[in-house]
């Protein structure tokens, strides 16, 4: 090709104004951070009695917000699991249909393991004559002020939980080693 063919007409060279300072106020979103009606999606917690936690515990010292009242549970076989799963059930239906044996009976308390190890923590309600309650409660009680371990000793032939606070420090620490003021 020739020289001529390549270089065509001449370019119109159009010169933009250079804007006199700059902001990034038109480029701020005006819309709330999500979907109107929907929120963040909070996953389960799991749950267990203070000696199954296996672990240092605290519970929540603040019984009005983070613990429940006494609710009613039952245990269902699941088709396919490992083991059975403790379902949320309505008093007077479980009343109707379940043996008085298969209805379970006990508060849920906010808990945490170290390192911000959130759990729902069952606290006896009923039978607090009994060794093993009175132990377990005993143990719930002093982790609301205390780090607290809770130890079975059925292995042991004893029907209690031995519970143990250690001397040192009484306050939750996160993951980054601060106090965590959500357990204090």
């Amino acid at each position: 090709m020739s020289d001529e063919a390549k270089s065509g007409p001449p370019l119109k060279v159009v010169p933009i104004a250079k804007p006199a300072a700059f902001s990034a106020d038109k480029f701020r979103s005006n819309t709330e951070p999500t979907i109107a009606g929907v929120e963040t999606l909070l996953t389960a917690l799991p749950h267990c009695t203070i000696s199954q936690a296996r672990d240092f515990v605290r519970l929540h010292p603040n019984e009005e917000m983070y613990w429940s009242k006494e609710l009613c549970f039952v245990i269902v076989p699941i088709k396919g699991a490992s083991r059975d799963s403790l379902h949320l059930i309505v008093e007077a239906l479980a009343m109707q249909y379940l043996s008085s044996k298969r209805i379970l009976r006990f508060r849920l308390a906010l808990a945490t393991k170290p390192h911000d190890s959130f759990f729902l923590c069952h606290v006896p309600t009923r039978n607090t004559d009994n060794s093993w309650n009175q132990s377990n409660l005993a143990a719930c009680e002093q982790a609301k002020t205390v780090w607290t371990q809770a130890t079975s000793r059925r292995e042991e032939g004893f029907d209690v939980t031995r519970s143990i606070a250690p001397v040192t420090s009484t306050r939750s620490r996160s993951r980054n080693g601060r106090d965590n003021p959500s357990m204090s």
